[in-house]
């Protein structure tokens, strides 16, 4: 999510800051002020046209200068990025740009992504033909590989990738070239879908393997042999338990921004749809907000616990066991029919499997009046699978990226459509073109 607004400037035109925070008058700048999280890391990301000096000040809620996070002069032309973190006083922050300065981005976190407008974050898709090995963008760590716990361990023979690759749970994939001098051991590395190491393949000392990913992979990575064997421009990935005849890595990257964050629970997920020609960003997941204006009554109580009922805004399907947890903040999400304890949360949901409800449960003897001003204080906030997805009607930049996706060319023989954030696209009754 983009939190700097390049159209709402704070001192304007002709100003900038100096290194203690004071606003003084530089021809060609201006001046933002930014409010900030505390003790939290953020990265700003901006196009120079020009030779600039970029300053970030850090200030207090005393309007005190805190630290001088960037002060630097930029002579070279093209993307600048620069990540800093606040502190436990950080308020908010200075920051000086010259107004020629373009794709200017401020994300919390370190990953940038793709440049997208004030208050959206954006997404990447790629187009893919059949070979996933991409060399242009594969790192490796020489003299070492994993062992069958995944800690890193001396082997002068291997070599393990850094890189991970993107693949699809329970599928079958065939890698060659992997093996130019034989006689030496080579793996594949298995990770989930939060990319933790999850366990390796057999060993294999043939040109091609064939193998097929657990139920939970997302990402694999490849313990190849030492560098002195390792040749790039041979090595195939592909779907499918055959080896086929060598194509390089050709692949399109298409850079989405998103109205909202894109969420997931499971296999539902938002997504962007293409109805009868026009684009929506679709929301499978909604984002439950209780903040204590909602609608609640105690559902039961007793010596050990209260259980309150809030009536949301939504319909939902109900919570289920081993699904769910993770996404609720201050509650551990727990299904119907487990036995509730204070700092629970879930669903009751009805014959069809969904709910209106939420049902938090709190210490005993707490109120109504007290359990409201306890959400006022600490917003619970939620994700659950909704009945009815909501469709945001996609701006003009969504369309004309999704549209530029949607009239890609396809490759020979594959081409893989997938998104490196998680996010699917999907077209009504049409096929990419050739």
């Amino acid at each position: 999510m983009n939190l700097f607004d390049i159209n709402t400037p704070y001192a304007s035109p002709n100003k900038a800051i100096n290194d203690d925070g004071d606003i003084i008058t530089a021809n060609g700048y201006s001046v933002y002020k930014v409010p900030l999280k505390v003790n939290t890391t953020y990265t700003f990301q901006k196009k120079t046209t020009a030779a600039t000096y970029i300053r970030i000040v850090l200030m207090n809620s005393n309007d005190e200068k805190e630290s001088l996070a960037v002060s630097a002069n930029i002579s070279t032309i093209g993307i600048y990025t620069k990540t800093f973190t606040t502190t436990s006083a950080t308020a908010y922050a200075y920051i000086q740009i010259k107004t020629t300065d373009e794709n200017v981005i401020l994300v919390e976190g370190t990953n940038v992504g793709g440049y997208s407008p004030y208050n959206m974050g954006c997404i990447t898709e790629k187009i893919v033909n059949k070979n996933l090995f991409d060399k242009n963008n594969f790192n490796y760590v020489n003299g070492k590989r994993f062992n069958d716990n995944g800690e890193v361990v001396n082997d002068a023979d291997s070599s393990y990738s850094t890189t991970l690759f993107k693949v699809q749970p329970s599928t079958t994939y065939t890698i060659q070239g992997t093996q130019s001098v034989g006689g030496k051991t080579t793996r594949i590395y298995y990770y989930d879908n939060n990319k933790t190491f999850l366990n390796r393949s057999s060993g294999y000392q043939t040109d091609s393997y064939s193998f097929t990913t657990p139920s939970n992979c997302y990402y694999i990575a490849l313990q190849l042999r030492n560098s002195t064997y390792i040749d790039l421009d041979i090595i195939q990935l592909e779907q499918g338990s055959t080896a086929t005849t060598y194509v390089a890595h050709q692949e399109q990257t298409y850079t989405i921004p998103c109205q909202q964050p894109m969420r997931s629970i499971g296999t539902v997920r938002d997504c962007f749809v293409r109805v009868s020609g026009v684009w929506y960003e679709r929301h499978n997941i909604v984002n439950i907000i209780m903040n204590g204006t909602e609608t609640i009554t105690v559902f039961s109580s007793s010596s050990t616990r209260t259980v309150f009922q809030v009536v949301t805004n939504y319909s939902f399907y109900g919570i289920k066991q081993n699904e769910e947890s993770g996404r609720c903040t201050h509650f551990r999400p727990i299904w119907q029919g487990a036995t509730w304890q204070p700092g629970d949360i879930s669903t009751r949901a009805g014959s069809d499997g969904t709910s209106r409800s939420l049902f938090p449960t709190m210490q005993a003897n707490m109120t109504i009046e007290q359990f409201k001003t306890w959400l006022g204080s600490n917003n619970v906030i939620t994700d659950m699978k909704a009945v009815t997805p909501v469709d945001l009607p996609c701006t003009t930049a969504q369309t004309q990226a999704l549209e530029a996706i949607y009239k890609a060319k396809s490759y020979e023989d594959v081409t893989h459509v997938f998104s490196e954030d998680g996010v699917p696209i999907y077209f009504v009754a049409k096929a990419l073109k050739k």
